[in-house]
């Protein structure tokens, strides 16, 4: 159950950051 819940943390890690990110920094990288 371990293992499953690290495995939705780094896929939705990604998805968190990238939401958390001001578009203009987005548009830089």
């Amino acid at each position: 159950m371990i293992l499953y819940n690290l495995g939705t943390f780094s896929r939705m890690t990604p998805l968190f950051l990238y939401l958390s990110t001001p578009p203009s920094l987005l548009r830089t990288i």
